[in-house]
């Protein structure tokens, strides 16, 4: 594989949902899919002189996509009646019993802290409920 083919797979690689090609006037990407409806001002498409270029770019917008995802969590748990508050990057929920687990968001998934998944963000409600579900059982134990 020579450098570009390997710099394509890495961008693919890292940023699931976006068609990342090069071409003779540089690097593009593109969401693969409008599932998520992130805002009426997400990005749709990124260009670029290089591949690290857009991986800069690239990963600036997943930034901004993971706050939507994560305060849209947050809403989902409320409706639950789970606590969780905005912590720079993240979201602390408060269990049952008043512990806190970090769920962050990554890779077209929710995460524990620890990186562990919890649930995929095109479905925001489910992955409400599994954290629901985990964090009863913990304290149920």
């Amino acid at each position: 594989m020579n450098g570009v083919d390997t710099d394509v797979a890495s961008l693919r690689r890292d940023f699931p949902g976006w068609v990342i090609t090069r071409g003779d006037d540089g690097w593009s990407a593109a969401r693969a899919d409008d599932d998520l409806r992130l805002s009426v001002l997400a990005v749709t498409d990124v260009r670029a002189g290089t591949a690290e270029a857009l991986r800069a770019a690239l990963e600036v917008i997943a930034g901004t996509d993971a706050e939507i995802l994560l305060r849209r969590l947050a809403r989902a748990l409320g409706k639950r009646g789970r606590r969780a508050r905005w912590c720079g990057g993240s979201l602390a929920v408060r269990g049952p019993g008043g512990d806190e687990k970090v769920v962050t968001c990554s890779g077209g998934r929710f995460r524990w802290d620890g990186g562990w998944p919890v649930g995929s963000v095109t479905d925001v409600e489910e992955t409400a409920a599994l954290i629901d579900r985990a964090m009863w059982k913990a304290r149920s134990r």
